[in-house]
């Protein structure tokens, strides 16, 4: 069964993985809650679409950590290697 939600859950929802980059409350502002709203109340009744939507934004964002590796074994002495092999593995842990 498909849970229905309000337009501000939507809009936030959608601000969480998009402008407000992970951001709770930036991503409520954006959506237009009240400042005094707790971030508490939002998350809890989202928290499995919240879950949902960052394990699909870790799955789309794997090829790219598989590249990084790749580069990084190809050149191991190109800077930055040592931040893209961290990265990656924080994506496929």
């Amino acid at each position: 069964m498909n849970k229905t939600y309000t337009d501000k859950q939507t809009a936030f929802l959608e601000a969480l993985l998009g402008e407000a980059r992970g951001d709770i409350r930036t991503a409520m502002t954006i959506a237009g809650y009240a400042k005094t709203t707790k971030t508490a109340e939002i998350v809890s009744s989202l928290k499995e679409e919240i879950t949902e939507r960052a394990s699909m934004m870790l799955a789309i964002n794997a090829p790219k950590a598989a590249f990084g590796i790749v580069d990084v074994l190809n050149d191991p002495s190109s800077l930055g290697a040592r931040n893209a092999i961290s990265a990656a593995r924080e994506v496929f842990d």
